[in-house]
């Protein structure tokens, strides 16, 4: 409502370049209200000219104060989505986890400091929070994989009270793992063919089937077995499941690894392990049962070589630990043939003679020969006890000339131990009862020989055992093997053996062919211990004792005296000093007293000085032993009575 002299009848208001008044014109004497364009509070102070609306009218500047905005409530006007994408999580072969991750930029007015993201139940984003005026960048996941799960309307929320919030769209970018990934084979129903042969295991083959499945595969897949071999059909198409055949002769041949092969460019290929069922086919057995006379019948026995589909390649004895005893069994690895013949009675040996062929197959012949005593009147006989032992000298006047050469062909070392000297005596000695033989070959100069057969009988002893004392020595901290049983009579053998008391100094150990091991404890010598063991054949037992000595090794010193005549420790002893003639001993109390000096020193002092008894307590001694070394050894000694 302007006012002043000598004016026109109206007036004009101007304002600044982009702003706009309303009305732009007003008559004087009245007051007008104006209205500067929207937006205008809040932009600051604006200067208005009024102009006087006649010629050469007069002009006034005024400044409107600005009274700053009035709209209070919050409002968000876009959140500012961008940068929508799709993360692979580091698999790209696997979709399942891919997620969808972008950027939000929301603007507004009236707003707070920062906002929080809230999406549909089930779905997690990554932060949950921002603020407004910064760009942040949430990491979006869906449980099995946000991405290609379709879009997802979000929530943008003002977090100050009352605050606005305004939902949009995420569109779903979709999957971005695009390598081929087989990640199961599918693999079923693995079975034995028998190849229309059931008693031929070589051409059994294996048959299995496979529905792989995976991501972003081709429509077929091709399947290749590591080996090499064949394998038919040779691939399968995906949804399907397809059985496979291997190769004649691969069930029972072991396990097979094959690989099963995406069809496309650069396709992804899973190792599949095919489990052997084994055979399906039951190949009879081939036995042979024979009977021979001992060192008489030799018998050969050669294998058909068509036994395996391939040539042979070796063949072998597998069941050795059954074998040998009564028959010796020779094999021709060459001609695949195998000799025997008797080399004691009565009894029967089993052979399980297994051959293979160039590829690996086997094949097992089961021997059972059975062998019988020579004539009547071929066999020097004789009877005796476990651990007794005899003695017999061959006569050698059939053969003419030096005998140059003796071989035992049928020894039984488990019933009796045959051994012939250069006089040719052959000493027995029986080991465990029943019968047995050994067979020496004479061969003299020309090569002519004979054969003496020996047949004992080892017969149960019926009397008592016997024991006799035994003793002997170990060093200090050395154990000793010691054979207790080698002077007793052992006669019918040893059914047990044991240790009735204990020794004190050491300990015992009974070995596997009852001699034992003492150990004397640490540091101990010159002592004299004893055990008292016990043994017992079939009718009874005996008891005896061993005297063990523990001899040091060196100088050895004990330092508790106590002269009381109780016979222990009644002088200060100093093992093996008697080798020591030049040595000096000194001896001193606790207040450096000498108290005794002896050179030559015999193991005789008992805690006199003087023909004075010292009092108990704690004495230094220095010995000397003035030998090549120059050692000395010194130290404290515990005198009590």
């Amino acid at each position: 409502n302007p006012t002043g002299y000598n004016l026109a009848a109206d007036y004009t208001v101007s304002v600044p370049a982009g702003y706009t008044v309303t009305p732009a014109t007003a008559a004087y004497g009245t007051a007008t209200t104006f209205t500067l364009n929207p937006g205008s509070a809040g932009g600051g102070d604006v200067a208005i000219v009024i102009t006087d609306n006649q010629a050469g009218g007069d002009t006034a500047q005024v400044t409107i104060t600005d009274p700053g905005t009035c709209s209070t409530k919050s409002d968000i006007i876009d959140v500012g989505l961008a940068s929508v994408d799709c993360n692979n999580n580091g698999t790209n072969g696997d979709p399942t986890d891919d997620y969808i991750v972008f950027d939000l930029t929301p603007v507004g007015y009236n707003l707070g400091s920062d906002y929080t993201v809230i999406v549909p139940m089930g779905y997690v984003v990554t932060p949950a929070t921002g603020v407004f005026g910064t760009n942040t960048t949430f990491h979006f996941a869906l449980q099995n994989g946000s991405a290609g799960g379709g879009d997802v309307v979000v929530l943008v929320q003002d977090n100050a009270p009352g605050g606005d919030t305004m939902s949009f769209v995420l569109p779903d970018p979709g999957t971005c793992s695009g390598e081929s990934n087989i990640i199961q084979s599918g693999l079923q129903n693995i079975t034995c063919q028998d190849n229309g042969t059931p008693q031929n295991i070589y051409d059994d083959y294996i048959t299995f089937a496979l529905d792989p499945f995976g991501y972003n595969l081709d429509s077929a897949y091709s399947v290749v077995l590591q080996n090499g071999d064949s394998i038919v059909p040779q691939g399968g198409l995906y949804g399907d499941t397809t059985v496979f055949s291997a190769a004649p002769g691969t069930a029972g041949g072991g396990d097979l690894s094959l690989w099963i092969i995406d069809n496309q460019p650069g396709g992804d290929s899973l190792e599949v392990l095919i489990t052997d069922p084994g055979y399906c086919s039951v190949k009879p057995d081939i036995i042979v049962v024979d009977t021979i006379v001992v060192n008489v019948d030799t018998v050969q026995y050669c294998v058909d070589t068509s036994l395996l589909p391939a040539p042979f390649s070796g063949m072998t004895n597998v069941c050795p630990a059954s074998s040998g005893a009564y028959v010796y069994f020779d094999l021709d690895t060459k001609g695949f043939c195998v000799n025997y013949y008797g080399v004691d009675f009565t009894g029967t040996d089993t052979l399980c003679l297994e051959v293979t062929d160039t590829q690996g197959h086997t094949d097992t012949i089961r021997f059972f020969i059975t062998v019988i005593p020579p004539l009547a009147g071929l066999c020097l006989s004789d009877s005796i006890f476990i651990n007794e032992a005899a003695n017999v000298c061959l006569d050698t006047s059939e053969l003419a000339g030096p005998i140059v050469s003796v071989q035992n062909i049928c020894e039984d070392s488990t019933v009796a131990k045959f051994a012939i000297d250069s006089a040719l005596c052959v000493t027995y000695e029986g080991r465990e009862l029943g019968q047995a033989q050994a067979c020496f070959v004479l061969t003299n100069d020309l090569g002519i020989t004979d054969t003496v057969n020996f047949c004992v009988d080892v017969i149960p002893y019926d009397g008592l055992p016997d024991a006799a004392p035994d003793s002997f020595c170990v060093l200090m901290n050395t154990p000793g093997i010691f054979n207790l049983l080698a002077n007793d009579n052992t006669l019918g053998g040893v059914d047990s053996f044991y240790i009735v008391q204990n020794p004190l100094y050491g300990d015992i150990t009974i070995n596997p062919d009852l001699s034992i091991t003492y150990r004397p404890k640490d540091e101990i010598c010159e002592r004299t211990d004893l055990v008292v063991y016990g043994f017992c054949n079939p009718n009874g037992c005996v008891e005896e004792q061993a005297v063990i000595c523990i001899e040091c090794q060196d100088i050895q010193i004990f330092t508790a005296v106590s002269p009381n005549g109780d016979g222990v420790n009644d002088v200060f002893y100093i093992s093996n000093i008697e080798n020591y003639p030049q040595s000096v001993l000194e001896i001193y109390n606790r207040w450096g007293n000498l108290v005794y000096h002896r050179t030559g020193y015999q193991n005789d002092w008992n805690g006199m000085w003087r023909n004075n008894r010292l009092p108990d307590g704690t004495y230094y001694y220095v010995l000397k032993l003035n030998d090549e070394e120059n050692r000395l050894f010194s130290g404290y000694l515990q005198l009590f009575r």
